[in-house]
């Protein structure tokens, strides 16, 4: 699981910099792409890994892990 996130985490960064990249130019529909993809990358960080983390740390007794109740 942590090799998933690692994996992600370099992936969302790669596209992270695009978007800026494209900000500096002053081209925000050259950013658009990859900000869609950058949600897309959350979302699947979320399906994949965070989520299944968390049913992992509720079944261990943990509640709401790193985040407010």
């Amino acid at each position: 699981m942590s090799e998933q996130l690692a994996v992600a985490a370099r992936r969302q960064k790669v596209i992270a910099k695009r978007i800026v990249a494209a900000l500096q130019r002053r081209n925000p529909v050259a950013a658009r792409p990859s900000g869609l993809a950058f949600n897309r990358g959350a979302l699947r960080v979320k399906r994949d890994v965070a989520d299944p983390l968390d049913r992992l740390l509720r079944a261990y007794g943990f509640k709401n892990c790193g985040r407010a109740a």
